[in-house]
């Protein structure tokens, strides 16, 4: 995540945060910029950093994703000119072939590995992430 939020800020109290700047078309497709807050872990949850209030970002358009349409994930699109998108990426998309096939093949096997990982464990659960560099082809799925 630390290709993404490049930038370094302050959070409320005084919490060391990294952000990012992200574009958007807003509702007349005109493009606009937003930032997002990368929050480290805290003591009181040492092994889960978080993106602050994402689902209130107008990046994805001010909302929660869909509730129906299977799994959704949040996909960070990093430009070559180093600019960044975010959208929403619904499982029936994916296996729909409505995203790159690059990209379903990544999610989709990631998506696998972890709930075959998952199926066996109690408490907490292995998350769906990892990332696909589509420059060299490069793939990381967290629960590998």
């Amino acid at each position: 995540m630390h290709r993404i939020f490049t930038q370094t800020g302050t959070g409320r109290g005084g919490a060391a945060i990294r952000t990012a700047d992200v574009i958007y078309l807003d509702a007349s497709k005109n493009p606009q910029t937003t930032q997002l807050e990368y929050w480290p872990p805290t003591s009181s949850r040492p092994n889960e950093d978080r993106i602050a209030r994402i689902h209130q970002s107008p990046a994805l358009g001010g909302r929660l994703p869909a509730t129906n349409r299977g799994k959704v994930f949040v996909l960070f699109i990093l430009f070559n000119d180093q600019s960044i998108r975010v959208e929403y990426a619904y499982e029936d998309q994916l296996r729909s072939s409505a995203w790159a096939p690059e990209i379903t093949s990544a999610i989709l096997a990631c998506l696998a590995v972890t709930e075959n990982k998952n199926s066996g464990r109690r408490g907490s659960l292995v998350p769906v992430q990892g990332y696909y560099e589509f420059g060299s082809g490069a793939q990381f799925c967290h629960a590998e």
